[in-house]
């Protein structure tokens, strides 16, 4: 919001609220210290949502909930492109494309970390290396008595 959008809300206010008088300097650069950071339109329509609501006199954090419950409603109406995507049951022909995509981009991840890793391990010996060591030095009896079967 810019010092003329502030100008604009306090402005209305004035229109809708006899109460509110008219604005001075000062307290535009305080409603602007508050509110600098909301969007002008969205707070213009929570002037009016405010009044059409409510006969209090409005305060910097009335405007902030309404521009919040304004952008709020807003998201809710914007369709997520992952809802807008066909299920595994309706005709897709992009549906391929998008897994070999998919796939292709996560070996790609994953190789990436698999390098890294081996990268930061020392190689370790096999099991079968390992069991070799072990019994080495093992002496083999036989069972059978020294018999053959």
């Amino acid at each position: 919001m810019k010092p003329g959008d502030v100008a604009r809300v306090l402005a209305k206010c004035n229109l809708l609220d006899r109460r509110f008088g008219e604005p001075s300097v000062e307290e535009a650069a305080a409603w602007y210290e508050v509110l600098h950071d909301l969007d002008g339109d969205d707070a213009l329509a929570a002037v009016t949502r405010h009044y059409r609501e409510s006969r209090d006199q409005i305060m910097p954090a009335d405007i902030r909930r309404h521009v919040a419950e304004i952008q709020a409603e807003r998201r809710r109406r914007q369709p997520s492109p992952y809802c807008a995507l066909p299920s595994r049951f309706e005709n897709d022909p992009e549906r391929k494309i998008r897994i070999a995509h998919g796939t292709a981009t996560l070996r790609q991840v994953l190789g990436r970390i698999a390098g890294h890793m081996a990268t930061q391990r020392p190689a370790l010996p096999s099991a079968m290396e390992r069991l070799r060591e072990l019994t080495a030095d093992v002496e083999i009896i036989d069972m059978n008595g020294g018999e053959e079967q």
